[in-house]
């Protein structure tokens, strides 16, 4: 037994012996030599342009400094991986056999391109320059068995990672400022914090694959003010069939006015310059749509918009093939609202929405909106609106469809009042000190007809206490303009020959609203040739605006 333990000794002895010596030995002599063998081994050439050495501990290492690994031919980057610091980890005893285990890898400020060509072959796939049939890789793709147990713990920092799909010519770029894989079992515990298209991110989960199925479970990610938690599985994409995604993912909060804020650019008037559009020329991203299936339950704590809230909502979402269904249901100041979204990808791009709220409380919504406080009251109100396109603009400016609001009791404003007739105020809304401001609203009712961007109104109406107003005309969302025709009438006998046509027109961003001139001039004609007014004509200047016209 003696010769046995002492056998152990002299060889860990010499193990570590040989380890220290190959430490002393310069590396960079067979430089020219390892990049030929990889040469060999992938069709790909290699370059370490800095030195080459083993550093000496209990554990071996392998350190390389400014290499170069080239890409695929007709692949999008340049090389698949440039790297200033590469460090390599082995088990001692493991450099005696035939495949050295490794034992961990670190990589610092490097460039890494992960990417596939439009056959969907992946740069990682190596066939030392021969010419494979897309039948045979798809085959042996499908037959591979990704072991994440042979994953070699990963650190790294300062790497920047572009994803480029070249099926559907997505490309995805992250930058890791700091990166941990470590294997646990036959999963990835894997935690990651960086920026993914220039906004921050935050990525932690335990990943699990086999085969062509993946799982992430106990799922963290925070990205461009979204909190995402939990749980999915799906599976890879591979040529001639899409990935799949299904699961249940927690949000704590969404605020869609960031979201609409990146689609929709409204920028500042120059004076002398007109407006600059409403609605966004970019494209919209519908290229995601075609990147995988999905089936995920969305839980959202707390939806808002401007001061707007929604809470406690789940919500199905539904991508197949391309298109994407979202319906959702939820309550708002305590009744129910419904709403079904729907978008496709493609050349015929576009989105779909229904919505509808029976007793929506219209008044605290454009409170919340940050619209206007001016109104209260409650209304039913239906939306179905279908448009096409790749960009907002297109959408806007080529939608089909209706929109109905129909109001009841409530109250309007003197402020809103004065936007459909400055001239009616003084006399429909006293100004004494029991005056609240307000005018009590009998019912209101606006429907449009959408058809090819240009939505026209096929009933107007708004009655309160003291008037009734109703219109006609359209609004062109083609090229953001607005044409309406505003008819107010006071219930008042007396004033009805203050009855004066009210037009808005000009850019949606900024409408000039003024009394039609014709028509006023005959009003007040009627009014002094029927002697309505004792004091003369001085006695209607009071309530007709003059600095709108000349």
């Amino acid at each position: 037994m003696k010769w046995f333990i002492r056998g152990v000794i002299g060889l860990v002895g010499l193990l570590l012996v040989g380890g220290f010596a190959l430490s002393f030995v310069s590396l960079n002599d067979f430089k020219p030599e390892i990049e030929s063998a990889v040469e060999d081994a992938t069709g790909r050439k290699l370059v370490i342009t800095g030195d080459l050495n083993m550093g000496f501990s209990l554990v071996p290492t392998l350190v390389a400094t400014d290499i170069r690994f080239s890409n695929a031919a007709g692949a999008k980057g340049p090389h698949m991986v440039t790297a200033q610091l590469l460090r390599v980890k082995f088990d001692l005893l493991s450099l005696l056999g035939d495949k050295p285990n490794i034992l961990g890898v670190a990589l610092k400020d490097a460039d890494i391109w992960i990417e596939t060509n439009r056959a969907g072959v992946g740069n990682w796939n190596f066939y030392n320059g021969k010419k494979i049939s897309p039948a045979v890789v798809a085959e042996e793709t499908n037959s591979q068995t990704n072991q994440l147990s042979d994953v070699p713990p990963l650190w790294a920092r300062n790497v920047v990672v572009h994803y480029f799909d070249g099926v559907t010519q997505h490309l995805t770029e992250v930058t890791l400022s700091e990166l941990n894989a470590e294997p646990r079992g036959a999963r990835i515990d894997l935690s990651m914090v960086g920026e993914l298209n220039a906004d921050a991110v935050v990525f932690s989960a335990l990943i699990g694959q086999e085969g062509e199925t993946f799982s992430a479970q106990n799922l963290l990610l925070s990205y461009n003010g979204l909190d995402i938690s939990g749980s999915v599985t799906g599976r890879n994409s591979v040529p001639g069939r899409r990935g799949r995604l299904t699961g249940t993912l927690d949000i704590e909060t969404l605020d869609v006015g960031s979201l609409l804020a990146e689609a929709v650019s409204v920028e500042e008037v120059v004076e002398g310059e007109g407006t600059a559009e409403l609605f966004s020329s970019d494209p919209l991203p519908f290229d995601l749509l075609e990147l995988a299936d999905a089936e995920l339950t969305v839980n959202i704590g707390q939806l808002s918009y401007q001061n707007f809230e929604l809470s406690s909502l789940a919500v199905p979402v539904s991508l197949l093939k391309g298109r994407l269904e979202v319906p959702l249901t939820a309550a708002y100041a305590g009744k129910d609202l419904s709403l079904a979204f729907k978008a496709r990808g493609g050349e015929n791009a576009g989105v779909d929405i229904k919505f509808d709220a029976p007793e929506f409380d219209l008044g605290r919504f454009l409170d919340e909106a940050d619209v206007t406080n001016l109104i209260e009251g409650r209304a039913w109100v239906a939306v179905d609106l279908k448009g096409t396109g790749h960009s907002l603009k297109e959408i806007v400016g080529s939608l089909n469809g209706s929109t109905n609001v129909v109001g009841g009791r409530g109250t309007i404003g003197t402020k809103a009042i004065e936007l459909i007739a400055t001239d009616l105020v003084w006399a429909l809304v006293p100004k004494g000190s029991k005056d609240d401001g307000k005018a009590q609203m009998t019912c209101s009712l606006t429907a449009m007809e959408f058809k090819q961007g240009v939505g026209e109104f096929t009933a107007f109406a708004l009655v309160t206490d003291r008037m009734r107003t109703s219109g006609k005309g359209e609004l062109n969302f083609k090229d953001e303009t607005v044409n309406m025709s505003l008819y107010p009438s006071p219930n008042d006998p007396s004033l009805l020959s203050l009855s004066t046509t009210i037009r808005v027109t000009g850019a949606m961003g900024d409408p000039r609203i003024y009394p039609d001139t014709g028509a006023l001039l005959v009003d007040i004609a009627t009014a002094v040739g029927a002697g309505v007014f004792t004091g003369g004509i001085g006695a209607i200047l009071p309530m007709i605006s003059l600095d709108s016209f000349e």
